[in-house]
């Protein structure tokens, strides 16, 4: 019964885990689709419900909803998916994920790492994509900076990476 009362409301949303443009985002999207309410009862809100909307954003990895009913306050962690390429395509561009998948970011985000292309509806050419990005940024003790790598098949691949001034094509 209290906690639908008038005595337990939301007085404020706090967003954490994520840089500053992906929390404007977040918080853009609670208030177009009235995830939460300031002054609602804290009772109604939905963690459940919350976590759902904001998990349909490709580019989050989990949420976390916390209620603090003393404080009135509701705490949203958000894991953002890390992207470890972009990917060049005949309809855009996405990027590759550290977990293999691929996944489209908001332009807001402005993510720089380096860009892919080849097929990739074969998730063998996305796995393989992310197994050479990792091999070649951890060579020459990471002074090895990868500008782009292009993928023919699972077999075949060639790249342009930067040593310091020096550009490299293998």
């Amino acid at each position: 019964v209290l906690g639908w009362s008038h005595i337990f409301r939301v007085t404020g949303i706090s967003i954490d885990g994520i840089q500053p443009q992906a929390t404007d985002l977040i918080t853009s999207k609670i208030k177009r689709e009235s995830l939460i309410e300031i002054g609602e009862p804290l009772a109604r809100v939905d963690g459940r419900v919350v976590k759902r909307a904001l998990l349909k954003n490709q580019w989050i990895g989990n949420v976390r909803v916390n209620r603090h009913w003393i404080s009135g306050e509701i705490h949203i962690f958000v894991d953002q998916k890390n992207a470890i390429a972009r990917i060049n395509s005949m309809s855009g561009f996405a990027y590759l994920t550290d977990q293999g998948a691929i996944a489209n970011f908001p332009e807001e985000l402005k993510i720089s790492v380096p860009t892919v292309s080849g097929n990739f509806q074969d998730n063998a050419n996305a796995e393989r994509a992310k197994e050479l990005l990792g091999e070649l940024t951890g060579a020459l003790e990471s002074r090895l900076t990868v500008k782009s790598l292009s993928i023919g098949s699972p077999t075949s691949f060639s790249t342009v990476a930067t040593v310091g001034e020096q550009q490299l094509t293998i």
